[in-house]
This record gives structure tokens, sequence and C-alpha cells, in this order.
């Protein structure tokens, strides 16, 4: 069953998080270099230390069934945001198309929602989010040489 007030106290610390990011921006407490190193540490330690946690849960057959739906539902959603972005945009400019096409199928979604999964349901929701994240990793990689040769 899913808390609601634990569900509302994390996105209540989530928009307070997102609140103090901006607030250090607007204020110029970290200087331009420093958002590169934001980036960085987040890509390079934080992102793999979450990916590592959400694999320290017991391993059965009900939990890789589970998985493999939810990596071939992750896989269905990319193809369908891919076709939509075929046929929604061709009244644009060749230049913009290709940007909103992009924008359509390469959801950060996936990175943002890892906390509300992990913490509505736990250590196997965060696995989950995994399969949509690698699955839009993958489309990352991929499209640009879709939409360069189609």
């Amino acid at each position: 069953m899913i808390d609601i007030g634990r569900l509302m106290t994390l996105q209540g610390m989530l928009f307070s998080l997102t609140g103090i990011g901006i607030l250090v921006r607007k204020c110029r407490l970290l200087p331009a270099e420093a958002q590169g190193m934001l980036t960085d540490l987040i890509l390079y330690v934080i992102l793999p230390c979450n990916i590592a946690l959400s694999f320290r849960i017991d391993i059965n057959r009900e939990l890789l069934q589970n998985l493999g739906v939810a990596f071939l539902v992750a896989w269905v959603v990319q193809g369908v945001a891919w076709a939509l972005s075929r046929v929604l945009y061709t009244k644009y400019p060749d230049r913009r198309k290709r940007v909103l096409q992009y924008a359509t199928v390469c959801s950060n979604g996936g990175f943002m929602g890892n906390p509300v999964a992990e913490s509505v349901f736990g250590a196997t929701g965060l696995m989950a989010s995994k399969c949509v994240v690698f699955s839009t990793a993958m489309t990352l990689v991929t499209l640009p040489v879709w939409c360069m040769l189609f």
C-alpha cells in the first residue's frame, strides 16, 4: 500500500532541493565552473552508487519476471514516443523538428523518478526504474543515428 504522507514528504523534499538549487544559482553562491563539477559528481559518483544500491536485493524468479515486464513496457513506451514524434512535428522546420523529436523520445523522467520509485516501491521499484533508464539510455545512443538517417 502506498503511504501518501511519505510520498508527500518526498515530494516536499524534492521541491525544497529544487528551490535551494534555484536560490544558489540566482544568488551566485557557486562559481560557474562548480555547476559542471556538480554534474560530474552526480553522473560519475552518485548515480553509479545508486545503481549499485538497486541491485542489493534478493533476486528470485518472480522479480526477474517483473523486471522483464518493466523492461518490455519501457521499450513499448519508447516505441510509442518515437512513433508520436514522427507524426506530431511534421509542420515544423526540419531543424526544430529534430529537436522536438529528440525531446519527445528522450525524457529525463527516469532519472528524476528514481527517488520516487525507491521511496514508494523500495529497492525493487528502484531496480524496475533502472530498466526504464536503460531503455532511455539505449534510445539516447541510437536515436540520433536514426534521426540522421531517416
